[in-house]
């Protein structure tokens, strides 16, 4: 079936989004005149390529639409939905590749969407079943261990369940040279070894070890001469970075924030004038890995298997515990680790062995 309009749901974190680009692309290059809708989050809309030639661009506000507070969550998702009824009204198709009961539901059944599509299981664990695919009109058979399958390959499955296809692309995002004097002058000048260090995760438990950061920097500081970067864009990252700076203070370390300094397209920018990127698992990681950056990626609830970077230069280091991901037991039975050791099996001599690999190569 040769679809004329189609809607793309792609609303979960930015790591998602930035392997989502991969699909617009995998379209776009497949048919030049399709109508594409995307659906996505307000903060991710200046990842999209303009070359993309996205046709109708359609926000949610994360404030409201991931708030704790089921209430004001539900109210604002009735509202949204009757507010862009005219904009997915009788649409050819749906990809849903954030899988979202409520906008399905949606979908099939207030904007007459006439073909959903969307994949059978979740994308972690083992074949857990998918309960939104029963409002799709097809289901797309994923592999069973969803654990040890990307993202990104999974987008392209459910992509090409619609159009007959056998490209593969990688993710795409907007050239950012434009940027390059802006972004210098927020680092400073400096004619060290530039590292950023991304140390926070989703979760507390999917973060860098505070003691366990502190040594390794202390370390890489003895070993080279080095300016550290720590980027973010949250309360809870500024929190970490002064508390870690608590730590170091006494020490001769070059330690600078760019916390809430800089736009995701900005943060792509300095990855480009810096030597290193050391990170857990999370949207940074992704952005970083659409450049030519090496990256350290620490994983230990996740398997980079699933969620690693895609690209060349990522070293993925991962202990793979027995309990671990712990995804299905974190986002279904709201479960929350105190003790994760997962994250304290990988050391700063661990990680240090890495970054001298890295950094006596440059």
């Amino acid at each position: 079936m040769k679809y004329k309009n189609i809607v793309i749901l792609a609303n979960a974190g930015i790591g998602d989004f930035v392997w989502a680009t991969s699909v617009l692309s995998l379209i776009r290059q497949y048919d030049k005149n399709i109508e594409i809708t995307l659906v996505t989050c307000d903060e991710y809309v200046e990842l999209i390529d303009s070359s993309l030639n996205i046709n109708k661009i359609v926000t949610t506000n994360n404030k409201y639409h991931a708030n704790k507070n089921k209430i004001v969550r539900l109210c604002y998702k009735l509202f949204w939905s009757i507010k862009n009824f005219k904009i997915f009204y009788n649409k050819d198709a749906c990809l849903i590749l954030d899988i979202s009961m409520f906008f399905t539901v949606m979908a099939r059944y207030l904007y007459r969407i006439k073909n959903i599509i969307g994949p059978d299981n979740f994308s972690f664990g083992y074949n857990i079943p998918n309960e939104s695919s029963k409002f799709y009109t097809k289901v797309v058979k994923m592999p069973k261990d969803s654990d040890r399958m990307p993202y990104m390959m999974r987008y392209q499955m459910i992509t090409r369940a619609a159009f007959p296809t056998c490209n593969l692309y990688l993710p795409f995002l907007p050239d950012t040279k434009y940027l390059k004097n802006k972004v210098l002058n927020l680092m400073g000048k400096t004619n060290k070894f530039r590292i950023v260090i991304s140390a926070c995760g989703i979760v507390s438990w999917r973060e860098f070890d505070m003691n366990f950061l502190k040594d390794l920097i202390l370390k890489l500081n003895d070993s080279y001469d080095v300016t550290f970067f720590i980027v973010g864009n949250s309360q809870k990252e500024k929190e970490y970075y002064l508390r870690l700076l608590n730590l170091v203070k006494q020490k001769d370390i070059d330690i600078r924030s760019l916390i809430e300094k800089t736009s995701l397209l900005e943060l792509k920018e300095l990855f480009y004038n810096t030597d290193l990127l050391l990170t857990v698992d999370t949207g940074t990681c992704h952005i970083a890995a659409t450049t030519k950056i090496p990256i350290i990626a620490v994983h230990g609830a996740t398997l980079p298997e699933n969620s690693g970077a895609i690209s060349s230069k990522a070293i993925r280091v991962c202990s793979y515990r027995e309990c671990a991901p712990c995804s299905f037991k974190a986002i279904m039975n709201n479960f929350v680790c105190k003790n994760p050791l997962c994250m304290k099996d990988i050391t700063p001599e661990i990680i240090f062995d890495k970054v001298k690999e890295i950094l006596n190569e440059r």
